[in-house]
C-alpha cells in the first residue's frame, strides 16, 4: 500500500480551483502521466471515470467511480477493479479571496505484484504527484 497527502497554495480563489478539477478533460493538463479520459457524467458523484495511465513502460487501462463531489471543496474517486487499485481525494480550503490551499491524499494499493516495490513505488508516486499539483499551480495562476 502506497499512502500519502500532499498540499500545494494555489493564488486563485477556490471556485475557480474548484471548477478547475471539476472539470475531467482539465486532468490531461496537469497529470503528466494521464494520456486519455472520459467519463459517464462528468465529475458528480457516482460517475465513471475511464483514463489511460501511463508509467513504467506501460499503458494502464484504469477506471474509478466518483465517491463524492459536494460542489464546492471536495472530490474523491476510488477504482476496486485492475492491476492497481487507488482512492483519491481533493480537498480545498479557502486562505483568503484569492488563496486556495488544495490537499490530494491517494490510497495506492499496489497489489501482490508490486508488494516487494512499495518503498520505491511510494517515493516514484510522492515524486510524480508534487510534480503534477506543481504544474497544475502554474496553470491555474497563469489564468487558464
Amino acid at each position: 500500500m502506497v499512502s500519502f497527502a500532499q498540499s500545494i497554495e494555489v493564488s486563485r480563489p477556490i471556485k475557480e480551483v474548484f471548477d478547475f478539477l471539476d472539470n475531467p478533460v482539465n486532468y490531461m493538463l496537469w497529470q503528466a502521466n494521464v494520456a486519455d479520459i472520459a467519463t459517464t457524467n462528468g465529475m458528480r458523484k457516482d460517475s465513471v471515470i475511464h483514463f489511460i495511465q501511463t508509467g513504467m513502460g506501460k499503458h494502464l487501462k484504469l477506471s474509478a467511480k466518483v465517491t463524492a463531489n459536494n460542489g464546492h471543496d471536495m472530490i474523491a474517486a476510488s477504482s476496486n477493479t485492475g492491476p492497481i487499485t487507488f482512492t483519491s481525494t481533493y480537498q480545498l480550503r479557502a486562505l483568503g479571496p484569492e488563496k486556495t490551499e488544495l490537499t490530494l491524499n491517494n490510497q495506492i494499493d499496489t497489489g501482490s505484484i508490486f508488494s516487494l516495490a512499495a518503498p520505491v513505488l511510494q517515493h516514484l508516486a510522492e515524486v510524480r504527484y508534487d510534480a503534477d499539483l506543481k504544474t497544475l499551480k502554474a496553470i491555474l495562476e497563469q489564468g487558464f
